[in-house]
């Protein structure tokens, strides 16, 4: 044990004098090379987003309205994000979907992120790899950063109403945490995103 302290001590000196010389040389550079300074401004990581959609059509038994939920980023640091659907009251013959609009026309590819088998499913409709997991705390995690600007995959498309006769309510709610050494683009499996919210919600 003794002998690796003396190990780690000589490193540590060695990197010292390094550090010393280095030190030394990049002020004589300066004085003899420039009068001018130079200022590096670091920024803090800032985390903000919002939810964006398109909202169409008339609420009847029967109809498919469009109603395309994503959340955008409008911070300026990569975030990971997770968001939260409820319908109230829950017995509510609903039913989200995922598709394309043209127009006023919906053409239906199949149910969407809250169909999806719980933790082990990616919900990811136009297969580029990015989308949306379905934790079983309740949140679907989209699996990539999101980059400042930009914004996540919808979590659904449209609303197809079934036989309801009392009005009810479609909350999206969302939160986000900066996403450390991530980067857009990445692929991040679920465990990784849970320990990120789990961190900032202790």
């Amino acid at each position: 044990m003794k002998e690796i302290w003396k190990k780690k001590k000589i490193f540590v000196i060695t990197i010292a004098l390094m550090v010393g010389i280095i030190g030394t040389a990049a002020t004589f550079a300066i004085i003899t090379a420039t009068a001018g300074t130079v200022t590096n401004t670091f920024q803090a990581a800032k985390v903000a987003t919002e939810i964006e959609e398109e909202f169409e059509g008339k609420i009847k038994a029967g109809s498919t309205v469009k109603k395309n939920p994503s959340v955008k980023n409008t911070g300026i640091s990569d975030a990971f994000v997770r968001a939260r659907i409820t319908i109230s009251p829950e017995q509510t013959e609903v039913t989200l979907l995922n598709g394309t609009w043209n127009g006023t026309a919906f053409t239906e590819k199949g149910k969407a992120a809250d169909s999806i088998a719980t933790e082990s499913t990616l919900y990811d409709p136009d297969g580029d790899g990015t989308g949306w997991y379905q934790g079983t705390d309740g949140w679907f995690y989209y699996n990539s950063p999101v980059a400042p600007g930009q914004n996540t995959d919808n979590l659904f498309d449209a609303v197809k109403i079934g036989n309801v006769t009392k009005n009810f309510d479609i909350t999206v709610y969302q939160e986000a945490v900066f996403a450390g050494s991530y980067e857009a683009g990445d692929k991040v499996g679920l465990p990784v995103l849970k320990g990120f919210f789990a961190e900032v919600t202790k």
